[in-house]
């Protein structure tokens, strides 16, 4: 397991949660730390997260030793587990103490090799950990040995009265070697964390899959109960559109529609949004809108995105049988909602109400569906949702991939269409008296969405505000202006694109901006890839109709 260091160029959005979770060094230093469940949708960055957290820990505090290890699938046995995690923790701590992170870097550490290292420096407590777990692997007594090396970053505090702050990558994945003994007992013995999660010297960040630590922590044991629950959720749609923006620059790419058109349909999820932009730029430089949707498609058809979501189904579904039984039941999903009837399923699927059971089940660990107490719906997961689209059409329907290319895009563009239905795009040419064409293209606009004369004449004003005090003031000169104007529901906007940053914008004319939040009920910035959207909304009061 080696440990970089990261850009924070695309780290984007996480600034409350890092603020949160960066002090956690200086409670445990107090003895008032809790530990925490680090709770998000699959995709959204906590891996990274943590990372990064690493990172600072390392680098910028002295208060507690930071300590992160990510669970492998590889792993096949309880002594495979506790030998890594022992060893990642020794080599992480003598690294700390010596202020020396290159030893992160230099290769795979013996427990030898770490002991002639302790030695080395005068760490009594590492060597004598080192020791005594070599004892108790004489004893060839799995689950005694796992509890050892779990206990390794308490007995460091113990001895050395310096905290340990400790970050577990896939947690989840401790279940598939902690299943049993070698004597075929079951031994859930992953619960052996809980008293070292209470430990407020030592407090433990977990994250994983959130539907398997869900179970895990809250309806098969009482763990959660000692747990703070961190939620990190999707970017918001400010920065997802930074994100897009930093890796079409990083990428030398761009895109003859406006990006930001399709942002939403990411729902903020990094892991979605790198990888679609990294198969963007395998295709060309500049890419058309059709060949937004052919990369599109790709990806979730035979990329990146759809390797990561069938070998997810695959290991959740393990049994072949029931995988087409499953897609099914996804589709459906998909098509109608909630409204499904599952003793109807059931005999729709030909399968026993048990093994349709089973399947719900896994599926939503899976996170391909979401059960809350009473209630089954697919998971809220747009690019998830076109994976099994594609799956179905091609497996079921057996679908030709040009005929599957055309379902999917037909429904993401009506989708499109639906939320910009009830608007009009405008292109003015940057000139003198600008803002008149403006403020007419708004009324005529406004009226023909039955907009009242009053709400009318306020977005009038602040438009030639905008114009003339705050555009033309700015250094960066537009060639053109878009305008966007939409009618939603108790609410009327006007949306000017501009070249320039908003704090360029923002510097212009602050008694201007004054007048314009007059006139307006609110007024916001969105950054796109070319600049800077101005949004002004005006409340209608009630829905209005066209006329």
């Amino acid at each position: 397991m080696l440990l970089k260091d990261f850009s924070t160029k695309n780290f984007l959005g996480r600034e409350s949660e890092f603020e949160l979770l960066k002090g956690l060094a200086l409670e445990a230093r107090a003895g008032d730390a809790s530990s925490i469940f680090l709770s998000g949708k699959r995709g959204v960055g906590k891996s990274e997260f943590i990372r990064h957290l690493y990172n600072y820990f390392f680098s910028q505090q002295n208060d507690a030793i930071p300590f992160y290890h990510s669970v492998r699938s590889a792993f096949i046995s309880l002594e495979d587990f506790s030998r890594e995690y022992l060893g990642s923790f020794i080599l992480q701590s003598l690294a700390f103490l010596k202020k020396d992170k290159s030893m992160l870097y230099s290769g795979i550490y013996s427990l030898e090799n770490l002991r002639l290292i302790a030695e080395d420096m005068a760490d009594p407590w590492a060597v004598n950990i080192i020791d005594k777990f070599n004892e108790i692997r004489e004893d060839n007594d799995g689950v005694k040995l796992f509890s050892f090396a779990i206990s390794t970053p308490y007995q460091s505090y113990a001895s050395t009265g310096l905290p340990v702050v400790v970050m577990i990558d896939d947690f989840h994945k401790i279940r598939k070697f902690c299943g049993s003994t070698s004597s075929g007992e079951n031994m859930a013995c992953w619960v052996m964390f809980e008293n070292f999660l209470q430990s407020q010297h030592t407090p433990h960040i977990v994250a994983g899959f959130h539907a398997d630590l869900q179970k895990m922590f809250f309806e098969e044991t009482s763990i959660g109960e000692h747990l703070e629950v961190v939620n990190l959720p999707g970017l918001d749609r400010g920065n997802a559109i930074k994100l897009f923006t930093s890796l079409c620059e990083q990428y030398s790419l761009t895109f003859e529609s406006e990006l930001t058109d399709y942002v939403d349909m990411f729902s903020g999820n990094p892991f979605y949004i790198r990888s679609f932009m990294q198969a963007a730029r395998q295709v060309r430089r500049s890419l058309s809108d059709d060949e937004f949707w052919d990369v599109y498609v790709r990806e979730v058809t035979k990329g990146k995105i759809y390797t990561y979501w069938t070998s997810i189904l695959k290991a959740y579904i393990m049994r072949f049988e029931m995988r087409k039984p499953s897609l099914r039941f996804l589709q459906a999903l998909n098509e109608f909602s909630s409204d499904i009837v599952l003793t109807e399923e059931s005999e729709r699927l030909s399968v026993s109400h048990e093994e349709l059971d089973t399947i719900i089940n896994l599926l939503d660990s899976s996170g391909a569906v979401e059960t809350g107490f009473s209630t089954l719906e697919r998971a809220d997961d747009n690019i998830l949702n076109d994976v099994i689209r594609g799956l179905y059409y091609r497996e079921i329907k057996r679908e030709s991939p040009d005929k599957i290319r055309d379902i999917i895009v037909a429904d993401r563009r009506q989708k499109t269409a639906v939320e910009e239905i009830q608007s009009f795009d405008v292109i003015i040419p940057s000139a003198p008296k600008a803002e008149l064409v403006a403020v007419k293209s708004l009324e005529h606009i406004a009226l023909h969405y039955g907009i009242a004369s009053d709400i009318i004449t306020g977005m009038q004003i602040a438009l030639v505000e905008l114009f003339t005090n705050i555009l033309s003031g700015a250094s960066t000169v537009d060639e053109s202006y878009h305008l966007k104007f939409k009618r939603m529901e108790n609410a009327f906007s006007a949306e000017v694109e501009t070249v320039r940053s908003e704090t360029e914008l923002k510097e212009a004319d602050t008694r201007s901006f004054n007048m314009i939040k007059r006139h307006v009920d609110d007024m916001k910035f969105e950054k796109t890839l070319k600049g800077t959207t101005i949004i002004l909304i005006k409340n209608t009061g009630q829905e209005t109709a066209a006329a």
